[in-house]
């Protein structure tokens, strides 16, 4: 990771089945939607908004030398924000078919804006390139995964990448790479830093120690003597006073060398905690270093003998960019986003403006209220928890709803029928289902059930009788809901909902749909051990084995179940199913939403190869909605606003995408039926 100083000059949606009204309430499970259906967007072109809640975590940041107020940050989902006004807002810059990527590290040289990447799973990476600000991007290289990455400034058509099998070197701005000759204990590389005057002298960190070279990679000599033998060296830097003072943070300390790294001194004992990673270091003049730790920001102004936290970041700070003209440290955090600290004054803000990379694991619309959408943010201390949105999504509130700290799972609302009475918002975690009572941001807390289970699944009937619990577990049900005046002091306990137990002993449920089958009302229940039929007797049967259903809605008299090995459907009320739709990509199909009052419309997520798919005949046919949601992580799908014709999908790693559903009707429809279907 290279740190940077700039100063002046210097460089279950579950749709209504029969004999039941349609439900709301959306256990999400994820979908991968990658570009092996990219060809498909070409016939059927759409646009999505990307429309929050605002938040993320990012690993690099860069301010551009030329122009200060430019700073460009890159996130731990494979995309790259742009901000002109010093971090008070972001946009981002269209980084395509990186989703599931890190972007470890932004260089911002004449020839244009580097940037590394590498895949969270250890699928490759590629190094990028900018000649326009980030309008454009052009891939050099694919494949390698970019663990550090370091430009000179005086040739910038030197370019170095850190890598798993060592350190590759280019000599044309990064068109063609070779692999420098490494000794066996010098791979695994995660930090690079070149002497700015000196495009052959290079440092690199590895899991165990340093290296360095003088002849550009030629050969390379260890220089570890005073570290301790097992340091992972995160990162590397190099003082601006002179090119000999070089910093360097592992896993357990901060050192400085000042010989070009032959002997090391730890400058890590002030810090508050022993054994505190040091994620990336910043020197900057008249002996001030930063130091950005897996614990917060620091700042030393004696060379590091001594540091102070820089304000309650309380986060993972990964990389630094500091504009000494106007004092302003920017950092890279995880979780936490972009951090801005004005070393002057000492005020510290995390502007979010524009920043759409949080991971929504459920979402739930209001029954009576099409824009009132409810979304839940993977729990962190900054961005996690419930956020609402009463305008279509265009911007959110964070809940305040106390205790709540679990991880979110489903989300269900129960519409109050009396309007004078407040309305249920279920809340299933991994330790429990938390029953809030109230309507808007105000929301007070009932009780918690089910503390014992991990709730994966919430299908909440409109009526608001009824809401089926899927746990780790089996199926449970909650009814009778209480229904209290909002001039009530409090909820009374007695009023709570009971859980009962209602089938699928010791299974771990994975998705649900209440349907009216073989005379009863009764319930379609996936689980890891398959798709079964549940009676309201509890009386459970085996319908598919060999397969895990993770999303299931009725349309067009047919149920469609989507699963680990691809679509299921029955058109005789689930007495029979088939595998279908062999124009789909195979894999894994983990959101289906069926629009309400258009039983024929439905949107449908797959992973592995897949995308976000569209069929206007019930399920029959399927065309592509890819676009740009290529490769994004779908947590769920459902319609909602107007007429409920908007279409929003939760993401594991870009927020919630909305898509105006309405436009695919008439023409637009048509063509997406293939010809010779209905």
């Amino acid at each position: 990771m290279a740190n940077r100083l700039y100063s002046l000059g210097l460089g279950a949606t579950a749709q209504g089945a029969p004999g039941l009204p349609h439900l709301l309430a959306v256990g999400v499970v994820a979908a991968l939607l990658v570009s092996s259906a990219a060809a498909a967007s070409k016939d059927f072109p759409v646009r999505w908004d990307r429309v929050g809640p605002e938040g993320g975590a990012f690993k690099s940041v860069a301010i551009d030398p030329a122009q200060p107020s430019t700073i460009y940050a890159g996130s731990f989902s494979g995309q790259i924000y742009r901000s002109d006004d010093r971090g008070e807002t972001w946009a981002a810059t269209p980084l395509a078919g990186f989703w599931g990527h890190i972007v470890e590290d932004i260089e911002i040289t004449r020839n244009g804006i580097y940037a590394g990447l590498w895949g969270a799973g250890g699928g490759g990476g590629a190094l990028v390139l900018s000649s326009d600000g980030g309008a454009t991007w052009q891939r050099l290289h694919s494949g390698l995964a970019v663990r550090a990455l370091a430009v000179s400034p005086r040739d910038p058509r030197r370019v170095y990448i850190g890598s798993y099998d060592g350190v590759h070197r280019s000599d044309d701005g990064g068109r063609t790479f070779w692999k420098l000759p490494f000794s066996s204990p010098v791979s695994q590389v995660e930090s690079l830093a070149l002497d700015p005057g000196d495009p052959d002298r290079l440092w690199a960190g590895t899991w165990r120690r340093a290296y360095t070279t003088t002849d550009g990679g030629a050969t390379w000599r260890p220089v570890h003597d005073g570290m301790v033998l097992d340091s992972d060296v995160f990162s590397l830097a190099i003082s601006p006073a002179s090119a000999n003072v070089v910093f360097a943070g592992t896993c357990g300390f901060l050192y400085r060398s000042d010989d070009g790294g032959r002997s090391w001194r730890k400058r890590v004992g002030e810090l508050p905690m022993a054994a505190t990673r040091v994620y990336s270091v910043l020197p900057a003049s008249d002996g001030v270093v930063f130091a950005g730790t897996s614990h917060g920001l620091y700042l030393s102004t004696n060379g590091g003998e001594t540091f102070s936290e820089l304000g309650a970041v309380g986060t993972a700070v990964h990389d630094m960019a500091y504009d000494a003209r106007s004092q302003m440290l920017y950092s890279a955090a995880l979780p936490g986003g972009i951090f801005r600290y004005d070393v002057s004054s000492g005020a510290l803000s995390r502007p979010v403006a524009g920043i759409r990379q949080t991971t929504v694991r459920a979402m739930v619309a209001h029954r009576d209220y099409g824009g009132v959408l409810f979304a839940a943010v993977s729990p962190d201390s900054l961005y996690g928890g419930i956020h609402l949105s009463v305008d279509g999504g265009q911007t959110w509130e964070r809940l305040m709803l106390g205790r709540l700290t679990q991880q979110i799972e489903s989300l269900a609302v129960v519409a109050a029928a009396d309007m004078r009475a407040p309305d249920t918002l279920l809340v299933g975690t991994t330790q429990g289902v938390y029953l809030f009572y109230g309507a808007g941001r105000f929301w007070q807390l009932g009780t918690l059930l089910l503390a014992e289970r991990r709730v994966n699944v919430l299908a909440a009937a409109a009526d608001g009788k009824t809401v089926w619990v899927g746990t780790d577990g089996g199926v449970f049900a909650l009814r009778d809901f209480a229904r209290q005046s909002y001039a009530a002091a409090a909820v009374d306990e007695r009023d709570f909902p009971a859980a009962q137990l209602v089938g699928l002993e010791r299974q771990w449920i994975t998705s649900l749909l209440p349907i009216s089958w073989r005379g009863g009302a009764a319930l379609l229940a996936g689980s890891r051990q398959g798709l079964f039929g549940l009676g309201s007797d509890g009386v459970s049967e085996l319908l598919v084995n060999d397969t895990v259903p993770y999303a299931m809605v009725f349309t067009d008299g047919a149920f469609l179940v989507g699963t680990s090995r691809g679509l299921l459907r029955s058109d005789d009320n689930g007495a029979s199913f088939q595998w279908v739709n062999p124009e789909l990509p195979r894999g894994t199909i983990r959101a289906l939403a069926v629009r309400p009052g258009q039983p024929r419309e439905v949107a449908l997520g797959l992973s592995e190869g897949g995308g976000l798919w569209s069929s206007f005949d019930g399920g029959r046919s399927w065309r592509f909605l890819g676009d740009e949601t290529l490769g994004v992580g779908a947590y769920g799908a459902l319609f909602s606003g107007e007429a409920r014709q908007t279409l929003f999908v939760g993401t594991s790693e870009a927020g919630i995408w909305r898509l105006d559903w309405a436009r695919l009707d008439g023409a637009t429809a048509a063509a997406a039926r293939p010809a010779g279907k209905d």
